[in-house]
């Protein structure tokens, strides 16, 4: 089966008038599309074969979804319309139907994700890295999907909207470590996690105290993190033994006294 990707750009960007392809311009964002869509192949492959290895960096499936790729094959006058030729020539051993069936599929989920990502909604990050690479100018985008020369879908794009990345939720961390160091103006200690870099955690004058009367102890940690968060010591004990439970009494105490004005606010 052939399955063509067609492509219209319309717009004031230098070239489109006349049907010409400025390779200094597109072909930035058009081997961020062959990526997309290598990467969109390789899970494919996953799925289907049932197989953990997820085709990173040298791995074999990385390796399979290169059998697929974007031949132009014609550019129109006019406005500039593209059309590519998705291909996929399997290596000995490989599995004949899925790759028959393995442009199109890829394709088609190729549009989907440019469909989802110009309205905002993050499904593939290729293919945003992919409009964010596009040349200025462009005002509209067609993307025609067909199998021999049958239209399978279209979709067109006007506008672009921004995805935004979504906040990392403050959690909590409790590790084992030494003190680095501390600060006394604003109370905070320097904490290292295992394999991790040293960073500074708000404390409290009680943690300063403890950290300086035993120096050269191991402490249990537990910390707040998150963005937009200040990384935070919320218990802090000698050695490295697991925290005891909070009682009942001392969780209501915290909730209600403790965090009493906050709970005010948000009322």
């Amino acid at each position: 089966m052939a399955t063509k990707i067609s492509i219209r750009f319309d717009g004031t960007t230098p070239g489109l008038a006349d049907g010409r392809l400025s390779l200094g311009s597109f072909l930035p964002a058009l081997n961020e599309l062959l990526t997309a869509l290598r990467r969109i192949g390789s899970n494919i492959i996953v799925a289907a074969s049932e197989q953990s290895e997820r085709g990173g960096k040298g791995g074999r499936l990385a390796k399979d979804a290169e059998v697929l790729d974007l031949e132009i094959t014609n550019v129109h006058h006019n406005c500039l319309v593209i059309e590519m030729v998705s291909t996929a020539h399997p290596r000995a051993g490989a599995n004949q139907l899925l790759f028959n069936d393995l442009p199109e599929m890829a394709g088609d989920e190729l549009l989907s994700s440019l469909e989802a990502e110009s309205k905002g909604r993050m499904r593939n990050k290729r293919v945003r890295e992919y409009f964010g690479k596009l040349p200025a100018g462009i005002a509209n985008q067609r993307y025609e999907l067909s199998v021999d020369d049958k239209p399978r879908r279209a979709i067109e794009i006007t506008t672009i909207m921004a995805a935004q990345e979504a906040a990392t939720l403050p959690g909590l961390r409790e590790f084992v470590t030494k003190a680095e160091g501390v600060m006394f103006s604003r109370p905070k200690i320097r904490l290292r996690e295992t394999g991790g870099s040293a960073q500074w955690y708000v404390a409290t004058q009680h943690h300063l105290d403890t950290v300086i009367a035993n120096r050269s102890a191991s402490f249990r940690v537990m910390v707040l993190f998150g963005e937009g968060v200040s990384p935070k010591i919320l218990r802090l004990s000698v050695g490295e033994a697991a925290f005891p439970p909070i009682s009942q009494e001392t969780r209501h105490r915290r909730v209600f006294q403790d965090w009493a004005g906050v709970l005010k606010r948000l009322a």
